[in-house]
């Protein structure tokens, strides 16, 4: 059984989806895969899940309107009682959330072919924003916001090993993509450059790094990073550095 957060919150049991029934059912579940196996007091689901409107009237009582639902949906060892509130037990079930930071970790730790797989794996994990509906609820935020960093921290390593790989037009692709959806990403811009480059696009490099100067003068008032100026220069001047690709510790493209 997996506990999905990494878009709408949901349970699914092999390919079936659960019914959870309403949003305050997927409200609690969602406060206590956020407590991330530890426990959580009966006023904190009040507070979430009800909000401060309702809350008030529920404090210090146990929410039993829900909670025997979605403990007969993931089980008794997994939803337990605690002295003022509840725990989600993690022993018997997974949480896609926490099986994408393993990936992230793992491949850091990796080679690029297998930090490639890896990563590909713990992105397709997402089926859309994290946590969803809740994800701008403060009690929701910080962790939802976190998560999202990290998703694109895992694009930003996939496509490291694209580069690291020789892949330099599937890493185009991907970073084309990418640099699209988050064009204030400096080290998404600084890979598309390289991936150009490398790919005798040398004119293509030079005009995306000014494309983004023209951008961040008009959007921000701001300048490049010096990194990425420094980047431009070098494929300028064709430094042959840039086409290095290692077979294990490649170099870097930081922002």
């Amino acid at each position: 059984m997996e506990l999905q957060v990494l878009g709408p919150v949901r349970v699914v049991d092999g390919d079936e989806e659960l019914g959870l029934g309403g949003p305050r059912q997927r409200r609690l579940l969602a406060v206590l895969v956020l407590a991330d196996g530890r426990p959580v007091s009966v006023d904190s689901i009040v507070d979430a899940v009800w909000g401060d409107g309702e809350g008030s009237r529920w404090s210090g009582q146990d929410p039993a309107v829900i909670r025997p639902r979605l403990r007969a949906i993931i089980g008794e060892r997994t939803l337990r009682t605690t002295p003022g509130g509840y725990l989600l037990s993690l022993d018997h079930v997974c949480v896609d959330a926490r099986e994408f930071e393993a990936s992230l970790l793992a491949a850091r730790q990796a080679q690029p072919l297998d930090a490639l797989e890896t990563l590909g794996m713990g992105i397709a994990r997402w089926r859309g924003r994290a946590f969803a509906e809740f994800a701008d609820e403060g009690w929701c935020r910080p962790t939802a916001s976190r998560l999202e960093e990290l998703r694109l921290t895992a694009e930003e390593q996939r496509c490291q090993a694209l580069l690291d790989l020789g892949r330099h037009g599937d890493a185009t692709a991907e970073l084309e993509r990418l640099v699209a959806e988050h064009p204030l990403r400096d080290r998404f811009r600084g890979q598309l450059m390289l991936a150009l480059h490398r790919s005798g696009r040398q004119v293509e490099a030079l005009r995306a790094f000014q494309a983004y100067r023209h951008y961040l003068a008009d959007e921000a008032g701001l300048e490049p990073t010096g990194e990425l100026v420094e980047l431009d220069q070098r494929i300028a001047i064709s430094d042959p550095s840039l086409h290095a690709v290692a077979t294990g510790r490649a170099a870097r493209v930081t922002s």
